[in-house]
């Protein structure tokens, strides 16, 4: 796997923590799994243990409870592009480094370069995200012996970001400028766009739910690719993400001081009145709800849809815990939403991983109303905590949430609407006053099966059909040399 974030080493949104659990899921497996990840300057303070070997330095992370094996991690060092502290932003202003695609092709390089030097030759290349798409495109079209029967797959996390940059990056990244003409796979109106290079050179392509994988083949959801996205709907396969579920289970969650299980919930009462004391809200005598939020403060997300809601939200009988960071104006908003709802909405911007716990153990609810979610991994945490989810119908949210009064595990509206946010919440606030069907809805969805085991075999499957196109494609070759 060559990523450029895994979970717990470096962080910047749900990516890491995919990969992080699938490495981890797979080596349970005993698949033989290797983990490419710059050696980012968070990596340092992470607390995990630098190993100097004379294949570079590593890092072996516990695959998991139960098993002694371990998922070894390689890190690529670079002081100049990888000794700052943002991953992809500066944290001084939230935008983009100006050097990323730089950064991202010396990595992609580099990643290849290492296989080479520890000469591990992989059946498969699991690639994530346009900073990785340069990978697939090397391997079909510089011919290197060594790689001459490695698959490449290539995971869309979220279509909407996609590496666009000026023409004159290719030369960077080791192409020939014939590549690039009108239409040609490194062309995109003008420019280069890193996810069209993946999509358009991966044995196979696979996102993150099977409902996202049809959205994004259509003009609404496809952001410009779905063309090229319809033409490889053969290889195109949406494997919906599981969550690690020893490290989010509230039955032993090393964050919280309170433990509980979906047969005794007594432990989540404690987490909430925890939360409502760590976000300074009053807890009051009379039994509230609490609408929990942890969520890149964004459109996508639809913030816009709770902006507009808030005064109508703040007549019901809730109170709404945020923890995020994003866009100034959302920050804004809620900031001043605290301020006008001192009793009733806080705020926390940044991301704190204890906090983000106790945040999905001590709500109620949990809202998500985003415009488009690839998967989504908060909504599954959420059920796993019994903290009953509130969401718009789109992507790995209509996968994975059912109407609860359809006897599913939580509420689910169509439009993407600020009504039809409030018609679901209300819904949730009904279902809540009564105590004894509360703990159905909270039940069904504590009940479920969130984690990786199913989906890793999925991806075991996949690598093993790509890694037969490639010893075929590698046959043909010898063939006709």
């Amino acid at each position: 796997m060559i990523a450029t974030e895994m979970a717990p080493l470096a962080k910047a949104g749900g990516l890491a923590d995919v990969v992080g659990a699938l490495s981890a899921a797979l080596v349970r497996h005993d698949h033989d799994v290797k983990v490419i990840l710059p050696r980012y300057s968070v990596v340092e303070t992470a607390g995990h243990k630098v190993k100097d070997t004379p294949g570079g330095p590593i890092i072996e992370l516990p695959a998991g409870a139960g098993s002694d094996a371990r998922v070894v991690v390689h890190l690529i060092e670079s002081d100049r592009y990888f000794g700052r502290p943002g991953i992809y932003n500066d944290p001084k202003d939230g935008k983009g480094y100006a050097d990323n695609a730089e950064r991202f092709i010396f990595f992609q390089r580099q990643a290849l370069g290492l296989l080479k030097k520890i000469g591990f030759v992989p059946d498969a290349i699991h690639c994530h995200d346009h900073q990785t798409a340069l990978i697939p495109a090397w391997l079909r079209t510089h011919e290197d012996p060594f790689f001459e029967g490695t698959a490449t797959l290539f995971t869309v996390h979220n279509l909407g970001y996609q590496g666009v940059f000026p023409p004159q990056v290719l030369e960077m990244a080791g192409f020939d400028s014939s590549v690039f003409f009108p239409m040609s796979p490194f062309e995109f109106w003008g420019q280069v766009n890193f996810m069209k290079i993946g999509l358009s050179f991966a044995d196979i392509i696979t996102t993150v739910s099977p409902t996202y994988a049809r959205e994004i083949c259509t003009s609404e959801q496809g952001s410009g690719l779905e063309g090229v996205l319809v033409s490889r709907g053969d290889d195109l396969h949406g494997v919906l993400n599981g969550i690690d579920d020893e490290y989010w289970n509230p039955g032993k969650d090393p964050h919280l001081k309170h433990h509980y299980t979906a047969d005794d919930l007594a432990g989540k009462a404690l987490c909430k009145t925890a939360l409502l004391k760590e976000m300074g809200l009053p807890a009051g005598r009379k039994r509230v709800a609490v609408v929990g939020i942890i969520s890149r403060l964004t459109e996508q997300k639809g913030f816009d849809l709770i902006e507009q809601a808030m005064p109508e939200l703040m007549e019901r009988d809730l109170k709404m815990v945020v923890l995020g960071a994003g866009e100034e104006k959302y920050v804004r908003m809620l900031r001043e939403a605290q301020a006008r709802y001192a009793a009733r909405v806080t705020v926390r911007v940044g991301f704190d991983e204890a906090l983000a716990h106790l945040i999905e153990a001590g709500s109620d609810m949990f809202l998500m109303p985003s415009r488009y979610e690839p998967c989504g991994l908060n909504q599954m945490y959420s059920l796993a905590y019994g903290t009953v989810p509130i969401v718009r119908a789109t992507g790995g949210l209509a996968d994975t949430v059912t109407e609860a009064e359809e006897g599913g595990n939580g509420f689910v509206f169509q439009e993407c609407a600020a009504p039809a946010m409030v018609a679901a919440t209300d819904r949730a606030l009904a279902a809540f006053a009564d105590r004894k069907r509360w703990a159905k809805v909270q039940q069904t969805g504590m009940r479920g099966d969130y984690s990786w085991a199913k989906s890793a075999q999925v991806y075991a499957s996949l690598y093993e059909k790509a890694s037969q196109r490639a010893r075929s494609r590698a046959s043909k070759s010898t063939q006709y040399a």
